[in-house]
């Protein structure tokens, strides 16, 4: 390749690195709906019973005597618990924004006040 042609392409890719960088930070800062923030009450326990139908196969699947082949299968159940417990604040009128604030808090103190929970679980649960 000739001098000139590869100082072309090196100015061409560089272009067309800034053109996509710009198009990634425009696509960040587009204002768009975080996913699930209109899903319906029904929509939630759905995909919360759909996390609980997959963690019930990945138990099945398995090994004893190999913890770590239990680890997906335990995220699936947390997921599901945290599904079906969003369902529940959607059903009691919680906002989608407030519900995803709590950033997986499950030990947030209005989220034990509206489940109306008589006891906090330790806080070793939530480590």
């Amino acid at each position: 390749m000739e001098a000139g042609k590869s100082r072309i392409y090196d100015i061409r890719w560089y272009q067309n690195k800034k053109m996509k960088e710009r198009m990634e930070l425009a696509l960040l800062t587009e204002e768009r709906p975080y996913p699930g923030t209109h899903a319906d009450v029904f929509q939630i326990m759905d995909l919360a019973i759909s996390y609980r139908d997959a963690a019930e196969v990945l138990f099945d699947r398995a090994k004893k005597g190999q913890p770590l082949s239990y680890a997906p299968a335990r995220l699936c159940s947390i997921h599901a618990i945290e599904l079906f417990l969003n369902a529940f604040l959607r059903h009691t009128g919680t906002e989608a924004s407030q519900i995803r604030a709590r950033v997986h808090n499950l030990a947030d103190d209005a989220f034990v006040t509206t489940l109306r929970l008589r006891k906090k679980p330790p806080a070793t649960l939530w480590r």
